[in-house]
């Protein structure tokens, strides 16, 4: 007598097993996504408030819209993780402002999926070393050194915290103004969110 095998009942037990074993991996690696994501946001506030000790920068948690906001304090001023579309998606940013939100102190961009080379550049750094200053011993430790790019809204008030054309002062990557776009709108965004934040807590 032959065994009748029943397809689709095979079907979905594959596909019960795969899905236990992507959430099987998935749970071992999400605490260790979160924890790394926690660790490069705080290495970007200590990057933006460079002169303050990282014991003096508080992690804070809060709600702007309704979505889930990640903010920091110190003496210096505040510092929130915003985000605007880029070319390829989002492009989170990290916004440093002074205690008046007045002027900015500095960015980081945590994290895009914009093109090399293009929108990608947004992480560019752009080295003064050659071969001819190594093998001449004139070696410049750039260990610290900051993307171009993001290094131009340091000190900007939020009017000059703009792309050129639209009367600010940041030249746009080349080839990539949807990108410089994104990080100017993540900028301004980001304003407006600790204004409302600071708003709620009486600040």
């Amino acid at each position: 007598m032959k065994k009748t095998i029943h397809y689709p009942l095979v079907l979905v037990v594959i596909a019960a097993l795969c899905v236990a074993g992507i959430d099987i991996v998935y749970s071992s690696v999400v605490d260790k996504i979160r924890i790394a994501d926690e660790k490069k946001a705080t290495e970007a506030a200590c990057c933006i408030f460079k002169d303050t000790p990282e014991d003096q920068i508080k992690k804070e948690e809060a709600l702007y819209e309704g979505d889930a906001v990640t903010w920091f304090k110190c003496s210096a001023g505040y510092a929130v993780i915003t985000s605007a579309q880029g070319f390829d998606g989002a492009v989170t940013v990290m916004v440093g402002w002074d205690k008046t939100l007045e002027k900015v102190i500095g960015i980081y961009v945590l994290s895009h999926t914009e093109t090399p080379g293009l929108g990608g550049n947004v992480d560019l750094v752009n080295s003064e070393n050659s071969w001819g200053g190594m093998l001449s011993g004139k070696w410049i430790d750039e260990t610290n050194k900051r993307p171009d790019f993001q290094e131009q809204f340091r000190s900007l008030t939020a009017s000059e915290a703009s792309l050129k054309p639209d009367g600010g002062k940041v030249d746009a990557l080349t080839g990539s103004t949807i990108t410089s776009r994104a990080v100017v709108n993540a900028v301004q965004k980001s304003g407006k969110i600790l204004k409302a934040i600071l708003a709620q807590h009486g600040e």
